[in-house]
């Protein structure tokens, strides 16, 4: 989907720190049209309501990258 959290690089370009409704990331979490909402419904994951905005609340207080491995 053109979408990477997984690297810093990706991440920086799928968030901006301190504004949810400008990042990418959350754009897509939230998005009203199924086909383009993150995880895709093919994946048969969802996030709980309290998950996404555990999502906003990070990019709300500055979204710090922290690599995963």
């Amino acid at each position: 989907a053109g979408l990477r959290l997984d690297t810093e690089e990706g991440a920086k370009a799928a968030l901006k720190p301190g504004k949810p409704g400008e990042s990418e990331a959350y754009l897509r979490l939230t998005h009203a049209e199924p086909k383009k909402r993150m995880p895709p419904a093919s994946a048969n994951k969802t996030l709980t309501p309290a998950q996404i905005a555990l999502v906003k609340k990070w990019i709300e207080e500055g979204a710090k990258y922290q690599p995963h491995w």
